[in-house]
């Protein structure tokens, strides 16, 4: 079987490009619906969908990776999603897209509340980011273990590594209980 650089296989490199092409489509579909299904004077609410839209999309994306065991795909779309979400809702509630529809304190508690989400994602994506490292630590030592040949109980230097030493001097059993 070919191997690509990362170790798949290249019918399953195929597959994930696929499948991810094909949620970029699907997504990128929904959004110009959401735009264009909305009229010319709700463009601004129809972009605050999308980036809502897109952090949701980006939330599903995330626990779908549980779902299977090299999850790039969705690990991919949830950074995707996120990022274009934030993106959007960013650049909506700053520049105000449709020209006046929100006043500028409105638009100042928004940008402060997106702020603080986006500290709260990255702080989320920092801390998965490290459970990662540590799992793939442990199971390189679990590889380096599994590597090693088991132990014999019938071979002497492994049944004295086990065996406990005494230290004190040798005490033999009583040879009948008191009183008797």
């Amino acid at each position: 079987m070919n191997q690509t650089s990362g170790g798949r296989g290249t019918g399953m490199a195929i597959g994930v490009g696929l499948i991810a092409g094909l949620l970029v489509l699907v997504a990128a579909a929904v959004f110009l619906g959401i735009y264009l299904g909305l009229p010319e004077f709700d463009h601004f609410y129809a972009l605050l969908l999308i980036g809502i839209l897109s952090l949701i999309l980006s939330v599903g994306a995330y626990f779908s990776q549980a779902l299977t065991r090299d999850p790039v795909v969705q690990r991919g779309a949830t950074l995707g999603f996120l990022g274009m979400g934030f993106v959007v809702l960013f650049l909506t509630v700053a520049f105000d897209p449709a020209g006046g529809t929100v006043m500028f304190l409105p638009r100042l508690a928004g940008l402060i509340v997106l702020t603080l989400l986006l500290v709260v994602a990255i702080a989320g994506i920092l801390w998965r980011a490290r459970g990662r490292m540590a799992d793939a630590s442990r199971q390189e030592r679990r590889s380096e273990w599994a590597q090693k040949p088991a132990a014999s109980a019938f071979d002497y230097s492994a049944a004295q590594a086990v065996a406990p030493t005494s230290t004190g001097p040798s005490q033999s059993p009583p040879s009948s209980p008191p009183g008797r």
